[in-house]
This record gives structure tokens, sequence and C-alpha cells, in this order.
């Protein structure tokens, strides 16, 4: 989650700092980047939750026959 994160907040301090000498293709991709780790850190934070709701037994499988075909 520290991945994320320091991406974040690194891209916005360099907006920040260089907001007056950043090409707007440098902004753009700092904007992107930005925009991609909150897609990640989200992703990770999804997957975390979902970790909690199966170990607390708040989530329960629910085993039955599946015809393959449908899976694929």
């Amino acid at each position: 989650m520290r991945i994320p994160i320091t991406t974040i907040i690194g891209a916005v301090d360099t907006l920040k700092e260089n907001k007056n000498s950043l090409s707007k293709s440098n902004e753009n991709e700092l904007l992107t980047e930005i925009q991609n780790a909150g897609l990640r850190l989200n992703d990770q934070v999804e997957n975390l939750l979902n970790m909690s709701r199966l170990e607390s037994g708040a989530v329960e499988l629910h085993k039955d026959w599946t015809d393959m075909t449908e899976l694929i």
C-alpha cells in the first residue's frame, strides 16, 4: 500500500512545487500517475476488505455443481 501512496504524494508535491515550470505534457503525466496509483490503492484496499470479510465469516461459499461451458 505504501507504493501507491508514495507515488500520489510525490506527484502532488511535484505539481505543487513546480506548478509554473512544468510543461503540459509533464503535468498530464503526473496526473495520470496519480490516477493510476489511486486505482491501485483502491484495488489493494478492496482486496484487504474482501479478505477481512472472508476471515470473519461474513461471506460464505455456496458450493454447487456448475456447467464448465458457463464458466468459460
